[in-house]
């Protein structure tokens, strides 16, 4: 059987190639002084940026996966629409509340609906090639400078996408640059300049508008690369292995998957291409969702050989 036309996924072509993978910050972001304003930006794991090689062409889903494409697959993920804060009510809002497990078996079930194609989530290596579209810039967009400064987001995409605050005529950002912004942290540096306390309490978020499209078309013609929802990709979280750079699968095992991008309601620098985060593969709430890959059937990935290294306090053993 086939899809409804507007339940299939649009794809862009990725042609192959290289790239450098990885922090593209200055290792003095790790320890910000005074220069930085004392602002510290986990980049530990970004380290070490190394040359990547994408040998296979691939295609990519052109936005995030929607309500109404997932629900072809899981009708009764409809419960879950706006479940916080009335976040991804609509049809063509990115999907969230889907944990790594839906995603690969929503992937799984495009399979069996078309004789030609195999998809997958996207490797994390493929995320963040077409994130960046040849550039070295934090949000890919060829911009550079102090980062506290960049935004990979204009005025009006801001307002389209409900990640503004009118109050008393003040545009405001519910994206904070530092967590020592936020009004319930101890340390509050004196210049907060555009940062909105987008939660006066720990546990609210602002409603944003996850509509697909909002963001982009980058370089490739992908859109919503950064923000929206935070997207699964298909490796064990890891630290990056320096002599793993042919189509990079990541470790062999690990306790939590990466995801990429950032989201509607994380800092901004949680947005920038080379910025990674994990999720352990249970995890369902309103930050996560995803988008997929396509490829001819039969091109498949590698097999990985990194271990994860056996950290120091798993070595220790008590008497």
């Amino acid at each position: 059987s086939t899809l409804p036309q507007q339940s299939m996924p649009k794809f862009i072509h990725i042609a192959n190639g290289s790239f450098t993978m990885g922090a593209d910050l200055s290792p003095r972001y790790i320890n910000a002084g005074p220069s930085l304003k004392w602002r510290s930006i986990f980049i530990q794991d970004e380290f070490p940026a190394r040359r990547v090689h994408i040998t296979q062409d691939f295609e990519i889903s052109k936005y995030e996966i929607t309500n109404r494409q997932f629900e072809q697959f899981q009708p009764e993920h409809n419960r879950w629409r706006g479940r916080f804060n009335d976040i991804s009510t609509k049809d063509d809002e990115a999907v969230v509340y889907v944990n790594w497990y839906d995603a690969v078996a929503y992937t799984n079930w495009l399979t069996t609906k078309d004789d030609n194609h195999e998809y997958r989530l996207p490797t994390e290596a493929e995320w963040e090639y077409v994130a960046r579209g040849g550039s070295r810039t934090p949000f890919g967009d060829w911009q550079s400078g102090d980062i506290y400064s960049l935004d990979p987001f204009t005025p009006d995409q801001v307002k389209r996408m409900n990640y503004t605050i009118y109050e008393e005529g003040t545009l405001k950002y519910p994206f904070t640059y530092s967590n020592g912004c936020r009004s319930w942290v101890t340390f509050l540096p004196d210049d907060c300049a555009k940062v909105e306390d987008a939660y006066p309490e720990e546990n609210m978020a602002h409603d944003a508008d996850l509509s697909v499209g909002h963001h982009g078309p980058n370089e490739f013609g992908v859109f919503d690369m950064h923000g929206g929802a935070e997207e699964w990709t298909l490796d064990w979280y890891g630290p990056y292995a320096v002599t793993d750079t042919a189509n990079p699968v990541g470790c062999k095992t690990g306790s939590f998957k990466v995801v990429r991008g950032g989201s509607h309601n994380n800092h901004v620098q949680q947005a920038r291409c080379a910025n990674r985060s994990g999720a352990a593969p249970e995890d369902k709430h309103f930050l996560l969702g995803f988008r997929i890959v396509r490829v001819p059937k039969g091109q498949k990935l590698p097999d990985t050989s990194v271990e994860q290294p056996t950290r120091p306090w798993a070595e220790t053993t008590l008497d």
